[in-house]
């Protein structure tokens, strides 16, 4: 598993998309959908349907070879002017120069703006009184959305803020995706304290986790070769 489907898979379909349009893209979904729906098809078949169904009858040539079978983003990767993003950007620097919570204008944010503002808040320079004062204004600790609580705890984690230890338990108790398990176990397991916390929430949740989870768990947390 990696991100080379979900973030070059995600910028080589915008780039057919922008370069057709949208409503011919929009068709040649439909109709792709429509024609293989339980089926399974390899790479080079589906390259060989979007050449025919889209690309050739729109006089349309791309460097489908560098997209598909070479390494990086290409030349022609499209560019994305993310407006909101830049704004929670902007919240943040305010927030790092004046630590103080007020400068925050959340009422509007959606899940990927809480993700961006937590993902690029400083570990080095945010401290555990900071997230205290954070976790105060939004309860971030208490967050319902498992997407916000698995950031935020990593954070804490790693900043060395307390105050998320018994929900931190209750979330690794309660949920089974490794995408959310594996880092909060591997940055459980960066100090010694943190490895024993590990272990011990890991031995009450263990009966939750898939196979798969329970292995990858145990390697983080050296109970196993």
């Amino acid at each position: 598993m990696t991100d080379v489907a979900y973030e070059k898979g995600y910028f080589f379909l915008r780039l057919i998309e922008e370069t057709v349009g949208r409503e011919k893209f929009d068709a040649f979904l439909k109709k792709y959908f429509a024609e293989h729906k339980f089926q399974t098809i390899t790479t080079d078949q589906f390259l060989d349907y979007l050449n025919k169904e889209l690309l050739e009858p729109n006089n349309v040539t791309l460097n489908i070879d560098e997209w598909v079978n070479q390494p990086g983003l290409p030349d022609n990767c499209p560019k994305i002017k993310a407006t909101r993003f830049e704004n929670v950007e902007k919240a943040l620097k305010d927030y790092e120069t004046t630590k103080d919570v007020s400068v925050l204008h959340t009422q509007n944010w959606s899940t990927h703006e809480w993700l961006h503002f937590l993902r690029h808040l400083n570990e080095e320079t945010t401290t555990p009184a900071d997230l205290a004062q954070l976790d105060k204004a939004f309860d971030l600790t208490h967050s319902g959305n498992s997407e916000i609580a698995a950031i935020w705890f990593e954070k804490s984690i790693n900043i060395g803020y307390d105050g998320i230890d018994d929900a931190l338990e209750a979330f690794l108790n309660r949920v089974g995706r490794r995408k959310f398990l594996k880092p909060l176990y591997e940055a459980l397991a960066q100090t010694p304290e943190g490895l024993k916390k590990g272990r011990e929430i890991y031995e009450k949740s263990k009966g939750n986790y898939h196979y798969v989870s329970n292995h990858t768990i145990e390697k983080i947390l050296k109970l196993k070769s």
